[in-house]
């Protein structure tokens, strides 16, 4: 299955390695086209997603229009 993209706050801000670690792990083993952090993610979670889907990152925010 094809996921286009993973859009939403991920509330990371306060998370553990741990659990850092497994959502990764997560959403690499989904594959998605775009992931798209809001806000509640946190800066240290997105930048960890950064380093595992480098472009495929957007930020995201209440009001974000995609285009597929």
């Amino acid at each position: 299955m094809r996921i286009r993209a993973i859009i939403g706050g991920f509330h990371l801000l306060n998370a553990s390695r741990e659990r850092l670690a497994q959502t990764m792990a997560a959403l690499w083993f989904l594959e998605p086209e775009m992931v798209a952090p809001c806000h509640c993610t946190g800066e240290p979670a997105v930048a960890l997603l950064r380093d595992a889907f480098g472009e495929r990152v957007s930020p995201g925010a209440a009001g974000m229009i995609y285009q597929f």
